[in-house]
Order: structure tokens, then sequence, then C-alpha cells
């Protein structure tokens, strides 16, 4: 006859043979979850890691409701690690990351790497990660990013400012010889942007900012669009040209 002990140490085998069995089942389902984003990033890094500097045309055409925005040209200037220069002859609203590829933004030590899911794109097979970066006072919050294609590319970026502003890029890339060496390079960039919520005041929301249009009583809250979008085209990809730290200014 079991004793009250007896019976205790029973359940207790039961629970901890419960507990291996589901470790077990577990165990081989979590190491396939998901590939090793520090090793993914590298990989799709790498290629670029050639690049000093890069000056690129681009001609963008925005779009949003109820706003008569003109398509514009320019040209863009790149220097590691962060420099950047927009040279064009008219207007051009373009905000800096929209523009600028600037793959090394996901370096891994400047970020936490997070795989979500398989997630794949016009039924191009991707592996979809989080990237959030390291530095607080940076502009942006965090990242999605859709990697896949041969060779891993970025496919996709979605980006959540402090502002509140998300804004989803869809990247087209093409092979661009110079000389022995090429790279897959952006072609066109198809970005939709939405902005913060009408009638929501976080303290970073840039409608509210004591610089926007609507805390200097220039305009309305409900003059502003909740979306837009921008498609980029891009030519005359040119790299390592030892462009002149005086063509960017101060930093």
């Amino acid at each position: 006859m079991k004793t009250g002990k007896h019976r205790a140490i029973a359940l207790l085998a039961a629970l901890f043979l419960s507990a291996a069995l589901q470790a077990a089942w577990a165990g081989p389902a979590d190491a396939a979850a998901g590939p090793d984003p520090v090793k993914v990033f590298a990989e799709v890094l790498e290629p670029y890691s050639v690049i000093r500097d890069y000056t690129v045309r681009v001609e963008a055409k925005v779009r949003i409701p109820d706003f008569r925005v003109p398509d514009f040209a320019a040209t863009v200037y790149f220097k590691r690690p962060d420099r950047f220069h927009l040279e064009t002859k008219n207007f051009a609203p373009l905000p800096r990351g929209t523009a600028l590829f600037d793959p090394f933004r996901f370096r891994p030590e400047k970020n936490r790497l997070s795989w979500l899911a398989v997630e794949p794109l016009e039924g191009v097979p991707a592996d979809l990660f989080r990237v959030e970066p390291l530095d607080e006072k940076g502009k942006i919050r965090s990242y999605q990013v859709w990697i896949g294609g041969n060779p891993k590319r970025i496919l996709q970026v979605e980006s959540l400012s402090v502002q509140g502003v998300k804004a989803r890029a869809r990247i087209r890339y093409a092979l661009v010889r110079q000389g022995s060496d090429g790279l897959w390079l952006p072609e066109r960039v198809a970005v939709k942007m939405t902005f913060p919520e009408r009638g929501v005041r976080p303290q970073e929301n840039l409608l509210y900012g004591p610089d926007s249009p609507v805390s200097r009583g220039m305009a309305r809250l409900e003059d502003f669009p909740s979306e837009g979008a921008v498609e980029i085209s891009y030519s005359g990809w040119a790299w390592n040209l030892g462009l002149d730290d005086s063509l960017f200014g101060k930093k």
C-alpha cells in the first residue's frame, strides 16, 4: 500500500517526466523555429562592406491625398558611417531614411535582433525579423525586416519612428556592375507611410512637436492626411569615389 509520501514522489516523478517529454519534443521545434538573426544579417550586409561611399541619382513621386507635391529628381551622396547629402534644384520633401540606402543601420552590434516568422513576399520565401536599435536617442523605435531571395537581400522594411510615423518600403533590386565588381542595389522603392492617428497625442507625436505647423497655429490637425506614398527610382550608381568630407558640411 502506497503511503502519502510515496504518492507525492510518484506525482512529482510524473510531473518531471511530463516536463522532460515536452522539452524533448519542443527542442527540435524551437531549434528549427528560425535562423540565427545575427548570422543572417551578417550574411546580407557582407557584400556591402566594400562600400566606403556612393552617389546615386533618384527620381521620386510623392502621393499624399489632397496635397499636390511635384515630382522631383536629386543626387544622393553617402559616406560611411552615416554622412548624407541630398543635392537638388527643387524642393525635395524626402525624409533622410526614405531615399538613403543604408543597410549598415542593421548591423548586429548596433541592434537587438529577433526572428519572428516565415512570411513570403509576392511568392518569394522570406524570413521576418524584428530589429530594435540599441541607441535610445535614435529617431526609429523599431523595424520589421523581411529578408529573402538568392542571394539573400532585404526585400522590405517597415519602420516605426518615435514620432509615431510608420513607413513600409518594398525594395526591388538590380545587379549593378562597376568594373569587375557587382552589387545588388535598389532600382525601385515603393514606400507607404502612415501618420499618427488624429486625436492621439503621444509625447513624441511629430504633429504636436514644438516646430510643427499644428503647435505653431499654422495648420489644423484635421488638415493632415492619415497616409501617403512615395515611389523612388535609382540610377547611375557609383561607389568608392573618395568623396570629400567638405561635401557633407558639418555633421
